[in-house]
């Protein structure tokens, strides 16, 4: 009860000038920033009632209200021109089912499919419906761009103080993740995901959209968060994460227009004057940017020695290393895996190059989708993630909105090859809820469009 307050309290002081549907507002606000560890722990034979489910209840509890008597399940005709991706989400999800149905003996399975059911398939459901205008859409973004600057904020205080602020949110009595990893002789940022790794694809999602925000109102304070937000990726010290921003940050400055461009031309002017300001006063910032630039060229083969730079210098040779477990679910359970969590319940040792390698974590997405759910689950997981793609690439040029909205899904699905979704899970399935009420609001106006010229 006292979560359920803080929600409400913080309900009507954050975002009360939105005026009207507060509760959704607040929703896509509080719901992917909000911690695992933040929540009601009534033992560990109870599922952890965290303050996101609790939040998805409430919202829940105010569709049946607002929307319950109109809502009507029609089944959308299939288009071969556009992809509808309601058709995507509904394949997705009995895929899901079918693949749990040779481990309903094992709990964590079954939670799984639960939990997919209540917190991507339900949860896009409802905000389809909720957000039914292009001005919900818009606010609905704002939120979402406004609440990562308390995640970057705190990210850098922890970053700087070595403390993570947000463990002051921790209620539940069991363990969870709270990585608290240092690396280059500083604590890495993480905020209220538990894991830098999570943090920094979080930030891979969110920054096309604070761009967005950016280039639409021209602001200083959304020039001012898309800086930060960068430098609390650096702060996150994750190879990968910066390596495939930096890059796909210039071929998306390279590809705007002219007066477009010569906005972040006085961002990287103020940023390095910054950036420079910093470095004087605090030099071991240079060293440690300099540290993060010699680890990524070492994955491309150069050998650049790495001070204190902890777990898993060599990244990439663990990764390839990760493969050998295809040829082990392909000999033992090809079609439906081994079940969730399978790779870390189980003792698996493979043969790489003549020795013997236990295999406790798997650092790239669809491998571990294809050792967990098989062929079945990666081919859903796949096609899903596809046609959300080619339906935002579809749709990148109509505005700033749908640019963001492909950026976004192009680094994380990239991204994916990397690490795995861990606790971002929550915020893409948000913005993939988003993005089916943005493709349908643009479904509407261009058919609207086709009236207009008949």
């Amino acid at each position: 009860m006292l979560l359920v307050g803080i929600f409400i309290l913080c309900l009507v002081l954050i975002p009360g000038y939105f005026n009207r549907n507060n509760i959704i507002y607040s929703f896509i606000f509080f719901y992917p920033i909000l911690p695992e560890y933040f929540a009601l722990d009534l033992g560990k034979s109870i599922p952890l009632i965290t303050t996101s489910r609790i939040l998805i209840i409430i919202i829940s509890i105010y569709f049946f209200f607002t929307c319950g008597a109109k809502v009507k399940i029609n089944i959308p005709r299939l288009k071969i021109k556009n992809i509808n991706i309601s058709y995507l989400i509904i394949f997705f999800f009995l895929m899901e089912v079918l693949v749990t149905i040779p481990y309903l003996s094992s709990g964590a399975s079954v939670k799984y499919m639960i939990l997919t059911f209540a917190e991507k398939i339900w949860l896009v459901f409802v905000l389809r419906y909720l957000i039914n205008t292009r001005e919900k859409l818009e606010k609905s973004i704002k939120c979402m761009v406004l609440a990562s600057g308390i995640l970057c904020v705190g990210g850098v205080v922890g970053t700087v103080t070595g403390k993570n602020v947000f463990y002051l949110l921790t209620t539940a009595a069991r363990e969870l993740t709270q990585a608290n990893y240092t690396r280059l002789g500083v604590t890495r940022a993480e905020a209220t995901f538990g894991h830098p790794i999570s943090f920094s694809m979080y930030l891979l999602l969110i920054i096309p959209f604070i761009m967005c925000m950016f280039e639409q109102t021209k602001r200083k304070k959304y020039q001012g968060l898309l800086i930060l937000a960068i430098c609390t990726l650096v702060a996150t010290i994750t190879r990968a994460s910066i390596a495939i921003f930096a890059l796909y940050f210039v071929i998306m400055f390279l590809l705007k227009r002219r007066e477009t461009k010569n906005l972040y031309y006085r961002m990287i002017l103020v940023a390095g004057i910054m950036f420079f300001a910093v470095c004087v006063l605090k030099p071991s910032v240079l060293n440690m940017i300099l540290q993060i630039v010699a680890s990524i060229l070492n994955i491309i083969g150069f050998d650049f020695d790495l001070e204190n730079f902890g777990r898993n210098e060599a990244g990439i040779l663990s990764r390839l290393d990760q493969f050998a477990m295809i040829r082990h679910t392909i000999d033992n359970h090809a079609l439906f895996g081994g079940g969730t969590d399978y790779i870390y319940t189980n003792p698996i040792t493979v043969v790489i190059e003549g020795k013997f390698i236990r295999m406790t974590s798997i650092d790239n997405e669809y491998l571990l989708v294809f050792i967990e759910k098989g062929i079945l689950g990666l081919s859903a997981k796949l096609i899903l993630y596809f046609g959300v793609w080619f339906e935002a690439l579809r749709l990148r040029k109509k505005d700033k909105v749908g640019e963001a909205f492909f950026n976004a899904f192009t680094m994380y699905f990239v991204a994916l090859f990397t690490v795995c979704e861990l606790t971002t899970s929550k915020i893409l399935w948000v913005v993939i809820g988003l993005f089916v009420v943005y493709s349908r609001l643009r479904q509407s106006e261009e058919w609207n469009e086709r009236l207009k010229n008949c």
